[in-house]
């Protein structure tokens, strides 16, 4: 029987360019997420593509979605001239015959000081404890890391600040040295502060765990770790004591949780820590209000009044971001002071359900694939069903030959563009809702598995009009041969 013509079953030809399409990204998938784990150098390579897949999520998510009402954070970074200020006051180094002593003593105690000096710490702490802030996160030690121990007067005055203020609570990193594995190590409370009230609690820093990873990104934060000192009991660490302390029922349950970081607040810390905010940085200007950096020295500028306003009913996280502080790590998002790295996972801990990267199975791959593919091989219909209809209406061999190149290339690239984003859309989806998917293999192969029957389409036309070509060119010297060999033949006859 013979086939009917191409203009009565040009849809025939597009479902089976879309379901050719379809039927390998699934098998691609199928290799990627099941075979692909379990082949030996494979799944090391796949591991590290997806940690880098979700990384590039968590920017994009972060760069698109505006702050959150509940993002009320503010950063009070300790700045030189605050530090010079505090200590120029405590030390009483400013007669003129001693002036040029004080400067360099300043300037080893504050600009080339790591960590800030206790005695600073304590003094904006004493400032910040005013403003009736809703919790204090102080992210540096009370105490030298020499066993020096604050003076009396620096005591007392922080005594009485805590005193006035019973219902802030405040949570201090502790001195944690590491023992051996992730999550191991002691406390050193040797120096530290006593007296200071119930409403003051010190907690390990987890910043540290970045030199477990190969290339030094903080992705991880646990809620507890193991602590020697203590029987190996598990405590809670700075970020998710804060985070009780804020909402212990939004923390309920989340004790066993932590690990991968959701990254949502981006480092608001300039890249030379000593300039004011940049109000141009598109960060900056959208987080204002939400999460802001407030540097120390404004303690000393503005009123009671005016820093109550600023910092009153808000989470307030105190440290440094500058450079010889040594505490400014690689997060996903970028370069970012250890503070906010803290701020980050209070944040995550708030919401644990979805503020971290949850590992899912299988069939959680699976149906992240099935909804990439599902929803990106529409685009691909639409092209095939129109690229195949105008094909049929196309009048002559010539005028398909024109539409081939011009409207199918212009048609697919379209394709490709709206299945990207129909994959980017659902990507961000689930890392929002505490996905392990990212901008990984496993976003790219089905868009790779869905382009490659339009790429070979055009192979195809391709190879056949070079073929035809070529098979022309062939034939002409094929014949331009034999007619010679004839012609010499004929010449020897006669």
């Amino acid at each position: 029987m013979p086939e009917p013509p191409l203009d009565h079953r040009w849809y025939v030809h597009a479902i089976v360019h879309w379901l050719t399409g379809v039927s390998f990204a699934v098998v691609l998938a199928l290799c990627i997420i099941v075979a692909g784990p379990r082949l030996p150098g494979l799944g090391g390579f796949l591991h590290n593509v997806e940690q880098r897949g979700i990384d590039y999520a968590m920017r994009l998510r972060v760069a698109v979605e505006p702050p959150a009402p509940t993002d009320d954070y503010v950063f009070i970074d300790i700045d030189a001239p605050y530090c010079t200020s505090v200590l120029s006051a405590q030390n009483a180094l400013v007669s003129p015959p001693q002036k040029d002593m004080a400067t360099t003593s300043f300037k080893e105690n504050c600009e080339q000081r790591s960590p800030t000096k206790p005695a600073v710490i304590a003094a904006a702490l004493t400032k910040a404890l005013q403003a009736r802030p809703r919790l204090i996160l102080v992210d540096a030690p009370l105490w030298d890391a020499a066993g020096q121990s604050l003076k009396p007067d620096v005591v007392n005055a922080l005594k009485d600040a805590l005193k006035a203020q019973p219902s802030v609570p405040v949570v201090a990193a502790s001195p944690y040295r590491p023992t051996g594995g992730v999550g191991k190590g002691a406390t050193d409370p040797s120096g530290s502060p006593t007296g200071l009230g119930a409403s003051l609690h010190f907690a390990p820093t987890w910043t540290w765990g970045s030199a477990a990873d190969t290339d030094s990104v903080v992705r991880d934060y646990p809620a507890t770790v193991e602590d020697d000192e203590q029987g190996k009991q598990q405590i809670p660490t700075l970020a998710f004591l804060a985070a009780t302390e804020v909402d212990s029922k939004a923390t309920a349950g989340c004790a066993g949780n932590g690990g991968r970081l959701l990254y949502t607040l981006p480092s608001l810390v300039p890249p030379d820590p000593a300039a004011p905010p940049d109000a141009s940085v598109p960060y900056e200007a959208r987080y204002v209000g939400h999460y802001d950096r407030y540097l120390a020295s404004r303690l000393l500028s503005g009123d009671q009044a005016t820093i109550a306003n600023d910092l009153g009913d808000r989470i307030v996280i105190i440290g440094s971001s500058a450079v010889n502080a040594l505490d400014r790590h690689e997060s996903p998002l970028g370069p970012m002071a250890g503070p906010e790295i803290h701020l980050n996972a209070l944040k995550s801990f708030l919401g644990c359900k979805t503020g971290f990267v949850v590992e899912p199975d299988h069939w959680g791959r699976a149906s992240h694939e099935a909804l990439i593919i599902a929803g990106g091989s529409m685009p691909f219909l639409g092209f095939w069903m129109a690229y195949f209809w105008l094909s049929s209406r196309a009048a002559g061999t010539r005028n398909r030959a024109l539409l081939m190149p011009l409207v199918g290339a212009s048609g697919f690239i379209l394709a490709i563009l709206a299945a990207m984003l129909w994959a980017v859309l659902v990507t961000l989806f689930r890392v929002a809702g505490g996905h392990a998917e990212g901008f990984s293999l496993e976003f790219f192969t089905p868009i790779f598995a869905l382009s490659l029957e339009g790429f070979a389409e055009g192979a195809r036309w391709l190879i056949d009009r070079i073929e035809s070509a070529v098979e022309r060119a062939v034939f002409i010297v094929v014949g331009a041969v034999e007619r010679g060999e004839k012609g010499k033949r004929r010449h020897g006859t006669d």
